[in-house]
């Protein structure tokens, strides 16, 4: 299903307001409802220096970050000894 225009206009008007921001080269979002009703992809920028223009099928490797932030939660446990590094995780 194609999104209403006003939220069409308004996830570009978002999109716009993200891309414009200082520091941001390039953008791509994408809303999809949880049955697939609604579905609305956009992109702004370039994907690289010549120019090529960013589109929402541009493909882009995303790293996994959650074991960064599981990791620095333990250390953090650990530092203030609610946790011990040596322990099971289950006791």
């Amino acid at each position: 299903m194609k999104p209403c225009q006003e939220c069409q206009d308004r996830l570009e008007s978002l999109l716009d307001w993200v891309a414009g921001r200082k520091g941001i080269h390039s953008a791509v979002f994408s809303v999809v409802s949880g049955d697939g009703s609604f579905r609305w992809a956009g992109a702004r920028g370039v994907v690289a220096p010549d120019g090529a223009p960013m589109t929402p099928a541009t493909p882009w490797f995303i790293a996994s970050v959650t074991k960064l932030f599981i990791a620095a939660t333990v250390l953090r446990l650990v530092e203030a000894s609610a946790s011990c590094a040596s322990a099971p995780p289950a006791s």
